[in-house]
């Protein structure tokens, strides 16, 4: 896995040189499971975004376009609970693996987690060596974690989408990732994944990166490979493919005058990686938009 170093950044993250836009998941926890067992849950609790500046720095972030004359107050946004996470991966990787494939979109990529038990399979296994545990069906869909609109004031249907609004004169670059929030556990920080979708409009998300946490070697070194690929019943749950991941994004410019991007997510566990060991542990982690 190739990852990008980065130095670290202090706790204190509120400085002149800086706007950054704050996602806080507190208490992403696993219940009882087997690797890719139909037992696994994850639960989340609360989730929101939080807009924060200084000096002349001015952004702002919203489920809806900001438009002129709107007073800027949009600095925290909530997001839907989760459904029940299940360990899972996605069936095909987001990146593009030539000039001539065509882009994965949001939706397709959202769509394409899958999930299955794994048993021992009949027979005796060579001589000693353990049973092997070997898929008992072909994967069934499973739903990651999204960045989804609740459904309250008035809205309804499904937007994972949202807004980050530049309200100052000059440009800035974004740089995104995520990290843990110290003052709670973080036993399976190591296993979780962040896949972001940039894009002009909603119509226009492509992939960017699909991010480990920032400034935790010890953790991801553990359990280091991202994967994807089709599980079939009787296959092997370790020999799947795997995605590039970094700690950060690339700067994302975002114009002045009120210029803005279009982001999404899509959040998992590894699902190759989930065993009884990781059972009711957690990660907390709060996602940071920072000007670089």
């Amino acid at each position: 896995m190739k990852k990008e170093r980065n130095k670290k950044y202090p706790r204190m993250m509120i400085i002149s040189t800086m706007i950054m836009v704050v996602l806080l998941i507190i208490s992403i926890s696993t219940a009882t499971f087997a690797w890719f067992s139909a037992n696994t849950i994850v639960g989340t609790n609360t989730l929101t975004f939080t807009a924060q500046h200084t000096g002349d720095a001015n952004i702002s972030i919203s489920w809806e376009q900001w438009t002129e004359g709107t007073a800027i107050t949009s600095n925290e946004l909530e997001l839907s609970a989760a459904d029940p996470l299940k360990p899972c991966i996605p069936k095909e990787s987001p990146e593009k693996k030539s000039p001539e494939e065509e882009e994965i979109s949001f939706d397709e990529f959202r769509q394409s987690f899958r999930g299955a038990t794994i048993g021992i399979p009949k027979g005796e296994p060579p001589e000693g060596q353990p049973p092997k545990k070997v898929f008992n069906s072909n994967g069934e869909p499973e739903s990651p974690f999204l960045s989804k609109r609740p459904q309250k004031e008035g809205f309804s249907g499904d937007q994972y989408h949202f807004y980050v609004t530049n309200h100052g004169v000059t440009p800035i670059n974004l740089e995104v990732y995520f990290r843990a929030v110290e003052s709670q556990e973080n036993e399976n920080l190591g296993l979780l994944r962040m896949s972001i979708f940039v894009g002009d409009s909603p119509e226009q998300l492509k992939y960017y990166k699909t991010l480990v946490a920032l400034d935790q070697d010890a953790l991801i070194d553990q359990t280091p490979k991202t994967h994807y690929g089709i599980i079939k019943e009787g296959a092997d749950p370790e020999e799947f493919e795997t995605i590039e991941t970094s700690e950060t994004t690339l700067p994302i410019e975002v114009a002045g005058n009120n210029g803005y991007k279009v982001f999404a997510f899509v959040a998992w566990y590894d699902g190759v990686y989930l065993d009884d060991v990781k059972a009711g542990k957690q990660a907390s982690i709060e996602v940071i938009f920072k000007s670089a």
